[in-house]
């Protein structure tokens, strides 16, 4: 009874997809791009790897500044930061000789974050107790304006090291994912015959149907970003509950896009990451 009641679900979410696949701009956006790029680190000198206790990488996340990590609530909601180690400078979890490692002393949650399956406000941060060495391969990633908002149609990419099916294993290496944006209001009547999105959802369409097209378990937290004239900016953390992965291809096959992705825009809190942190972040328009 429940599979039948799941399929009829899809069933629902497949037809009323059916309006994204009439954006103009999605033809001809696909590549076969996904697993065949080697990922350098100096592209991605942001990227973090999230450990906990005996589990190893969990999360991914983002470097704001020298001290200070983002990343999505659910990483870290209800765990002990003495349990975390923070993996910077490397693509490779299985790296020894270049990789840095960090620990947290403090968590910040947002305070309205519930633990939810699909939460509102899925942000959170983690100050380290001692700076990050900043070079070619670790640093920090500007964000955007607070409550600045992206239409339909603009290029992003997530890197993350996400497994490609639910409860998949986790990759040792590096890998990228590549998006279109779409605007909320699309994005909310698509999903909506499933389920009522946070205000602060950014949606965006993987461009690439050959492999893992969305983000996955071990890939919560990780950074959405776009290319800006002053470089990289972080538009969005992947947040989206895990089981979802293993549904995406039965829907996608109904479509001639790849399933949407749900992240949190980082736009709606920006002013709430400098209170926290104590200090102005790196602002991109």
């Amino acid at each position: 009874m429940k599979h039948a009641i799941l399929f009829c679900l899809l069933a629902f979410f497949a037809e009323k997809s059916q309006g994204v696949c009439e954006i103009p701009f999605v033809e001809n956006l696909y590549s076969n791009n996904f697993g065949s790029e080697r990922l350098a680190i100096s592209d991605y000198p942001y990227q973090v790897s999230i450990h906990y206790s005996f589990y190893g990488h969990i999360c991914g996340g983002a470097i704001l500044s020298e001290r200070w990590i983002v990343t999505s609530a659910r990483c870290v909601w209800q765990k002990s930061v003495e349990e975390f180690v923070i993996m910077a400078g490397s693509v490779a979890l299985d790296d020894t000789s270049s990789r840095t490692l960090a620990w947290p002393e403090r968590i910040e949650i947002h305070p309205e974050y519930d633990g939810s399956r699909l939460p509102e406000k899925d942000i959170a941060l983690l100050k380290l107790n001692a700076s990050l060495p900043f070079s070619d391969s670790i640093n920090a990633i500007a964000i955007p304006e607070q409550d600045s908002l992206l239409g339909t149609g603009v290029p992003c990419k997530m890197a993350g090291w996400g497994a490609e099916e639910h409860n998949g294993d986790i990759p040792l290496d590096l890998r990228l994912l590549r998006f279109v944006t779409l605007d909320f209001e699309t994005c909310q009547n698509v999903s909506s015959v499933l389920f009522s999105l946070p205000e602060e959802t950014m949606c965006a369409i993987a461009t690439d149907l050959t492999g893992d097209a969305v983000p996955c378990s071990g890939e919560w937290g990780s950074p959405l970003t776009r290319a800006t004239g002053g470089g990289q900016q972080l538009i969005g953390l992947a947040s989206r509950d895990p089981i979802s992965c293993a549904f995406d291809h039965v829907m996608v096959r109904n479509c001639s896009l790849s399933l949407l992705s749900m992240f949190t825009r980082v736009s709606n809190f920006s002013d709430w990451i400098e209170t926290t942190i104590n200090e102005p972040a790196t602002l991109l328009a």
